[in-house]
């Protein structure tokens, strides 16, 4: 366990949008904390309440938390970026990202983001900068209204979406660089239940998982480029589910 302080610089932030160009501008940092032995703010734990921290073996690394756990609004949901700084500090910053196109005004917050089949979360730039990436995790929990498929994460570089087949099996498909696989549930799962998602990378080794059974196939899969300057959408349109958390890991490590 981290020990010792905690320092919170708190900030005032205009919630004023500029748009230019029909481009919304990158999250608003609403106020970030160096911490060593503190209590995460509730939008930085894992919807089980777990402190999420990033590799501790990859200097800068990150995680962005998506879990929802904020008074419900139509503009923008609360993430939570925890980024290492040092061996036993971590940085806590919370930010906006958007929910675009939200035309029937529907609230994500209250531990849910209900997708309508019109909105999506954008959260424009976590980062600068890409560096190669041989670890990667995103879990994820969530419920299905049906047959379909419901998009994770995508980015530039990396893409993650669940499938439900008419029989509901559910599965995973997954996109890291160059590679691209899927592989699905054998069991049957059935509307209502929370789902348990995870795909990641773990030396050049791909792997679905769901509710904690490991899905084959698995898939090598080379370090890849990974931008974290580049914009990471959660949902599509089209797409009809809720979301109760979404975890982003680039260093991997987080939620295995």
């Amino acid at each position: 366990m981290l020990q010792d302080s905690i320092r919170f610089t708190v900030s005032s932030v205009c919630l004023a949008l500029t748009l230019i160009l029909s481009v919304k501008a990158p999250p608003h940092p609403l106020y970030a904390a160096s911490a060593q032995g503190a209590a995460p703010p509730a939008e930085c734990l894992s919807d089980r309440g777990y402190a999420v921290e990033p590799n501790p073996a990859v200097a800068d690394a990150w995680v962005l938390v998506l879990n929802f756990n904020h008074a419900p609004a139509a503009d923008f949901t609360t993430g939570c970026i925890v980024s290492r700084t040092g061996p036993d500090t971590l940085d806590y910053t919370l930010v906006e990202c958007w929910l675009d196109n939200n035309i029937r005004q529907v609230a994500v917050g209250g531990g849910a983001a209900p997708f309508d089949g019109n909105f999506w979360i954008n959260c424009p730039a976590i980062g600068q900068g890409g560096g190669l990436q041989s670890n990667f995790d995103v879990t994820g929990r969530a419920h299905f209204s049906g047959p379909g498929d419901y998009t994770l994460m995508s980015h530039l570089d990396a893409g993650i979406s669940a499938f439900v087949d008419i029989d509901w099996h559910v599965g995973l498909a997954s996109r890291y660089g160059k590679t691209s696989f899927a592989s699905r549930d054998s069991q049957p799962s059935a509307p209502g239940p929370i789902i348990h998602l995870l795909s990641f990378v773990s030396e050049k080794v791909g792997t679905h998982m769901i509710n904690g059974n490991p899905l084959t196939p698995t898939a090598a899969v080379d370090p890849f480029n990974f931008d974290s300057g580049q914009s990471i959408t959660v949902g599509a349109p089209g797409e009809v589910w809720t979301l109760l958390e979404v975890i982003i890991d680039p260093a991997g490590s987080c939620c295995r």
